[in-house]
Order: structure tokens, then C-alpha cells, then sequence
């Protein structure tokens, strides 16, 4: 089955200024439950953005994520 992998619009701003203080920004692709791996000094984080000017929800690959990071003490974070 092939996906196409559209990005939320205001993704490469954030990638971009998360680049620009210095962390190390990897994309993810569809079905991983997130869309950014970033880490920096104070550890790995995992990235899911959302557009805020479009109503969303979690999808239940986001849902199995965010439950698995709790699990470990990985941060989860919705960035808009």
C-alpha cells in the first residue's frame, strides 16, 4: 500500500527554528506516531505536529506512541 506524506504546513518552520538553536531535527515517516525525532542537551523528543488552523485529533499510531513514551519517560510534545 503506498501513503503519500504530506506534512503539516507549518512543519518546516518548526523544524527550521529547532535547527537554528542547534538540535538535530529527524523527520519520521507515516505510521510511527510522530512526526519529528529531535534531540538536544536535554535528550530525545518526540515531535508531533498540528496545524491549528485545522480541527485534528490523535491518530491511534499517535495514541500507541504517546502511551509507549510515558512508559519509558521519553517527552512527547504537540508542537502548533
Amino acid at each position: 500500500m503506498a501513503y503519500d506524506d504530506r506534512r503539516d504546513e507549518n512543519e518546516p518552520a518548526i523544524v527550521a527554528a529547532l535547527r537554528k538553536r542547534g538540535d538535530t531535527v529527524i523527520r519520521l515517516g507515516r505510521g510511527v506516531g510522530a512526526d519529528l525525532l529531535v534531540i538536544n542537551s536535554r535528550g530525545p523528543h518526540v515531535i508531533e505536529v498540528k496545524d491549528p488552523t485545522k480541527k485534528w485529533s490523535f491518530t491511534d499510531s499517535e495514541k500507541r506512541l504517546r502511551a509507549a513514551r510515558a512508559k519509558h519517560g521519553v517527552q512527547y510534545h504537540v508542537l502548533m
